[in-house]
């Protein structure tokens, strides 16, 4: 089973990396004081839904697969008797090239690198619970932390510590097994959250904090009922598309901001109104779509998973 792409994080994934895309529009590129336009009504309802239901939780999403991954690379290297650290930093290393260049467009690629390195010895724990102890603490803090000080630098750390321990603990991979634990976990996260709620209402807590604080819950929300949504085969069949554009993530992340650069270039737009970036967005999406559907009708990977796999495996004998 191990072998096999799961595919509702490939569709997870697809539908990630095209809703963030209207959040990108207007913060790709760095705000010039000064040059913030005025935003309509309809742009501050439209601003209100990014923050509320977008912001922070589908660019998280990544953060949770990108844990996965992780377990489910170096349990496959284990099977075929390779060295799995040495493999997954490798792989992290070239994660971290591309991603330099672009860290003024805030891509996450460089943190992923960074807290990889970090968390890829977590598989070397032979009991996995203690995996999700590390994460349930990781995310103590993190809402503590943010709740007094408004930091909320943990978050990246909790979520990619919770998708390894999904992957180690093979939950990820059987999860009509595993409802219990999905369940729990989305009830523990949903209590949470209409806790958080309940205090901003009650004036013990401002806007931004219960954002920051809401955010990871969100996520984790948000990928159960991804997650088990894509188990139906309707479902799969209509997001099909979304699945093609998450199994070529790492290019499209790419060639969206690339998109975005290119459309507000040509526009003379600095820096969209929220109505604006769903105007432009949606055009850049049907492009990904478009583009996955064709380049995987003729191959396996995209270019740069391709690319990335050759540097992962180079003079490693398989």
């Amino acid at each position: 089973m191990n072998n096999h792409r799961i595919v509702g994080l490939d569709i997870i994934r697809g539908l990630a990396i095209c809703i963030v895309i209207f959040v990108n529009m207007h913060e790709v590129l760095p705000i010039i004081k000064g040059t913030k336009p005025h935003f309509s009504d309809t742009d501050k309802w439209i601003d209100s839904i990014f923050k509320i239901v977008i912001n922070e939780k589908f660019i998280s999403l990544f953060t949770i697969l990108f844990g996965i991954g992780m377990g489910i690379f170096i349990n496959n290297a284990k099977q075929k008797h390779l060295s799995p650290l040495m493999l997954m930093f490798r792989r992290l290393i070239f994660l971290l090239v591309i991603g330099l260049p672009l860290v003024i467009y805030e891509l996450p690629f460089v943190g992923y690198a960074l807290y990889g390195m970090i968390i890829m010895f977590a598989t070397l724990i032979k009991r996995k619970w203690i995996i999700l102890c590390l994460a349930t603490l990781s995310i103590a803090y993190t809402l503590g932390n943010t709740f007094i000080y408004h930091s909320s630098s943990l978050n990246i750390l909790f979520l990619m510590l919770f998708g390894l321990y999904m992957s180690e603990s093979k939950k990820i991979y059987d999860i009509r097994k595993h409802v219990k634990f999905f369940f729990t976990t989305f009830c523990i996260s949903l209590v949470t959250l209409l806790i958080i709620i309940s205090l901003y209402l009650l004036d013990m807590s401002n806007w931004q904090t219960t954002l920051s604080l809401s955010a990871p819950l969100q996520t984790i929300i948000y990928f159960i009922v991804l997650l088990y949504l894509t188990l139906l085969t309707p479902v799969q069949k209509l997001l099909k598309p979304f699945e093609n554009v998450g199994k070529m993530a790492f290019t499209l992340f790419i060639l969206q901001i690339l998109s975005i650069i290119i459309t507000l270039k040509l526009t003379g737009i600095n820096y969209p109104t929220p109505t604006e970036s769903l105007l432009y967005g949606f055009p850049i999406l049907l492009l990904m779509i478009i583009i996955s559907s064709l380049w995987l009708a003729k191959f396996n990977q995209g270019p740069l998973e391709k690319l990335w796999r050759k540097w992962t495996y180079k003079n490693v004998k398989r």
